[in-house]
């Protein structure tokens, strides 16, 4: 069950810090807008960035790091706190939007995408998530768990995550079709967790589906 045989897992773990420590470099000479002034001042962008990012930057790459140094010990859970580049992330898009001049309908169909990618990265988390608590688990010794319980302990990490992957979309989509299951109680008490999650997220997407609808409805009719 160990991902490290993986050469892509391999090769991308060493990649991803070396990319993201190139972005903080270029952070410290990207300029930014304040009230509607690009400033492009050296000194104030060093500012500005080391007000609002560069912590949280440091902070993914170092536990990059650690996590690839240290990740025969405890500390290679270190790893789950990449998370906050969702937010960096996030942030990238919203900007990007203010530069774009679209139509109410390609705005509705930007806002549909941006739905989709975070269903998708909520999904890639959930499952992520459950295959740790079945990690974990194996560490600690335990012979059964959701990946025995389904035959995939002789599988490659690919096709165990596609197996749950499919177990978060499921879940997130309240179909559950139960053919892959928690079996030990930590998996049952994740996956509580994981429905309670995926109900808020069933819900906002619903609601953003139909301001979706109701704009390109709303630019149709002023076309008429």
């Amino acid at each position: 069950m160990d991902s490290r045989d993986e050469p892509f897992l391999n090769v991308s773990a060493i990649i991803s810090p070396i990319f993201f420590t190139l972005d903080i470099l270029i952070n410290f000479r990207m300029a930014f807008y304040n009230k509607g002034v690009l400033i492009t001042d050296g000194r104030e962008i060093v500012k500005h960035y080391l007000r609002e990012g560069f912590v949280s930057d440091v902070l993914t790459v170092l536990t990059d790091i650690l996590s690839i140094v240290c990740i025969d010990t405890s500390l290679w859970f270190l790893k789950i706190v990449s998370i906050i580049r969702l937010k960096k992330l996030w942030s990238i898009i919203t900007r990007s939007e203010d530069f774009l001049i679209m139509s109410r309908v390609w705005n509705a169909l930007l806002k549909m995408l941006k739905l989709w990618g975070s269903i998708i990265i909520v999904a890639h988390w959930l499952a992520c998530c459950l295959y740790t608590v079945a990690y974990i688990e194996l560490r600690e010794g335990a012979t059964w768990n959701w990946i025995y319980a389904n035959k995939l302990h002789d599988t490659d990490i690919y096709e165990r995550y596609v197996a749950v992957f499919y177990w978060s979309i499921t879940t997130m989509v309240t179909v559950g079709y139960g053919d892959l299951v928690p079996v030990t109680m930590a998996e049952r008490i994740y996956t509580v967790c994981a429905m309670i999650i995926s109900s808020a997220l069933f819900g906002y997407s619903l609601n953003t589906v139909g301001d979706i609808i109701r704009e390109m409805n709303r630019e149709k009719d002023q076309r008429r």
